[in-house]
């Protein structure tokens, strides 16, 4: 079941790559390096891949405005996704463009 599921997100991950065919560069580039994270977090949510990744590239401009870490590592946070008053994990402060009251 593994293999068939991996076989399965190559070959919607080849796809994807052939979609990006034409595109600039850094399309291309995204498309290629996470189109398989995408597939494999459709099979496990239900969320249709180009869903997943149209989000991730709206929210980081196709990778290029990924959120980093002051040493330049990746928070893996493509989403733009925020952290409330209530979360206990990891935090990232960075500064956004976002306007809310106060």
């Amino acid at each position: 079941r593994l293999l068939l599921n991996v076989m399965r997100n190559n070959r919607a991950s080849d796809r994807a790559l052939a979609a990006a065919e034409g595109a600039p560069e850094h399309v291309v580039d995204f498309v290629s390096k996470m189109s398989r994270a995408a597939n494999l977090a459709s099979q496990q949510s239900g969320v249709p891949a180009r869903l997943i990744m149209g989000q991730a590239a709206l929210e980081s401009g196709w990778g290029q405005r990924e959120i980093k870490h002051a040493d330049g590592s990746t928070s893996y946070n493509l989403f733009g996704i925020k952290a409330g008053a209530s979360w206990k994990g990891k935090v990232l402060a960075a500064r956004d463009h976002e306007r809310q009251p106060g």
